[in-house]
Formats: C-alpha cells, structure tokens, sequence
C-alpha cells in the first residue's frame, strides 16, 4: 500500500489528482481541480506553493558526514547554512542524481531529489557508506535517515514568494537568507522553520521545513494570500525545466552523461574533481 504523505487530507480538501511516486511508494498529488498554468511573467506578484513530501528526502548525520557529503556530491563544498543543487556522480562519471542539498549544522545534512532518480540516489548513497579501504570504513559512522517524517518541505516561488515570506516577520528583526543560504526562523515568532533560498536565475523560490505539528497550519496560512495558488507534481516538473538546465537530463532510467555545456557551467561542479567520478571527468 503507498504511503500518504503528511497533507494528504489537506490535498484531498483541495481537489488532488494523485498519482504515486515510483521513486518512493508515496502518493503525492498531480494536479488540483482549479489549478491553473503558473506563469511568472502573466503576474508579477504571482506565488505557487508546492508540497515537496513523498520525494526522496533524507537526513545525512555524523561526525562522517561532511566527508560523506564531500564525496558523494560534486558541487560546492557546504558550510553550515548553505545549500545548492549538486550532482552526485557513479565512479564512471555518469550521473546518479542532482539533489537540493543543504548543510542544517556541522555534522548534519538533508538532501531532496524531486526527480525521477531519487531511488537510485538513495540506493547509492547507501551504498558509499559500506565503502571500505584498507579494512577501514570511511563513513561508517553516517546515517542516513528518511526526513518526510521529521521536517515537511514546502516550496514557494514566483515574484511574490519574497512579499509571503517576509510578511511572516514584519514584526521582528529577522531576515529572509540569501541565495544559497538557509536559515532557522520564527514565523510568526511562533512557527519554527527551517528557510532556504534558491539560487535559480529565472525565478524567486523557497523553500520552507516545518514540524508536522505545524504543516497543516502554515499550508492553510500560505494560501490565505491571495496571490498564492496552490500546484501539483506536472507543474512543478515544468517550472524545474524551465529553470534548471540539467533537470531534463534526469528523465528516465539510462546512463547519463552529462554535456560539457552543463559541466561548464559556473558553480555546478567544482573544479577540484576531488568526489566520486571526478577522475573520469578529467
């Protein structure tokens, strides 16, 4: 039987199509009854909201784990408070996956993959942990732990995500985070949250953990705004085509290799190719 995500009866109140995650066994929803096209450019003050739960969402902890980071993925060394989207490579330099991946303490990361690789992401992070050299387990003290059940992930983008957010702490001194960066606020200086802001050129975008105590409340209070439209997973597909350049790449089951216009690109791999698969690019 699949599993229901957190909000499940909050979709089912909003007229979800579900569909099953394949990446996970969770149902999450596809579409809304009144859903619309998302189009920044129709409305600038436009913000959809989306449910990332049901996606391949784990929590990565250990004195190991930023080694374990390190290697696994090969975009730019994490410091706390950072995130980016990072692809992780197969020793032959194929690409497992590119998650969102983001450093919440010094020896702890979460990591979300939305895309049709998230299993196979899963399975092979899995499997470097059980990676041994000379007798030694480099990562043997990483956990790797399921998330949809500590933090839910909602996302929110378009040109007034900015004006929602920061309308949740007009009343204190904190501060939405920069691109790249993630944060722990006080929504409402009472709704504890875990805020990242996307590094995305073409679109404004966060994205919001809370408590699942908390989940249903901040859910209804985000689509309290006006501006604020509520999409499934078929939009949230399209807003990641239209915005990340390598997420096309991850549709379907096949090698792949990554074109060098994608490798060039600034900031998504560095340059040390000191992780797993680096060599192979050289």
């Amino acid at each position: 039987m699949s599993n229901q995500t957190n909000l499940h009866a909050e979709h089912e109140l909003l007229g979800a199509a579900f569909t099953i995650n394949p990446q996970t066994d969770s149902l999450i929803p596809d579409s809304y009854i009144a859903e619309t096209s998302f189009s920044a450019e129709k409305n600038s003050d436009a913000c959809c909201l989306f449910d990332l739960s049901g996606s391949a969402y784990q929590l990565v902890s250990g004195a190991d784990a930023p080694a374990f980071i390190d290697a696994a993925f090969a975009g730019p060394y994490l410091e706390a408070g950072d995130l980016s989207f990072q692809p992780a490579f197969a020793g032959d330099g194929s690409v497992v996956s590119v998650a969102l991946v983001a450093r919440s303490g010094d020896h702890e990361f979460f990591y979300i993959d939305i895309s049709q690789r998230g299993a196979a992401l899963s399975k092979w992070l899995e499997f470097i942990t059980r990676i041994k050299t000379q007798d030694a387990t480099p990562y043997g003290s990483v956990a790797l732990e399921d998330a949809n059940s500590l933090l839910v992930p909602l996302m929110l983008a378009g040109p007034g995500a900015h004006a929602v957010l920061s309308d949740y702490l007009k009343h204190t001194d904190q501060v939405l985070p920069e691109q790249g960066k993630i944060a722990s606020l006080l929504l409402d200086t009472r709704i504890a949250a875990l805020v990242g802001h996307l590094a995305l050129e073409k679109l404004d975008a966060f994205i919001v953990l809370v408590s699942p105590t908390q989940a249903r409340l901040i859910w209804r209070s985000f689509l309290s705004f006006d501006n604020v439209e509520v999409h499934g997973r078929q939009q949230l597909t399209k807003v990641c085509l239209d915005t990340l350049p390598w997420f096309r790449l991850l549709d379907g089951s096949d090698k792949i290799v990554v074109p060098q216009d994608i490798l060039d690109v600034h900031g998504f791999i560095r340059k040390s190719r000191d992780f797993i698969g680096g060599r192979a690019l050289q």
